[in-house]
């Protein structure tokens, strides 16, 4: 891992995108040519999109988060579809 970003490394936290742009800017990334995978939170869903990432939400942990307003890339999707649909073009 190149690069950890937290709260307080930031002003504002999700969903406000700062901890996403924080982190590609810190990687020397486009933030479309990112892809966050998140685990079953709105405001993380909502920061990375506002950032400009692509994302995959897990709601592995629990399943009534609403993610009918956001547009996901992918959701609950196993380590073998991201890299077969995702990363290997």
């Amino acid at each position: 891992i190149d690069v950890i970003v937290g709260r307080e490394d930031v002003e504002n936290v999700k969903p406000d995108p700062d901890l996403y742009l924080t982190a590609v800017q810190n990687l020397n990334y486009n933030p479309t040519n990112c892809l966050a995978i998140i685990e079953d939170s709105v405001n993380g869903a909502t920061a990375a999109i506002l950032a400009g990432l692509d994302v995959i939400v897990n709601t592995n942990i629990t399943k009534v988060q609403d993610f009918s307003s956001i547009q996901l890339t992918g959701k609950d999707m196993s380590f073998e579809d991201i890299k077969l649909k995702l990363l290997e073009h």
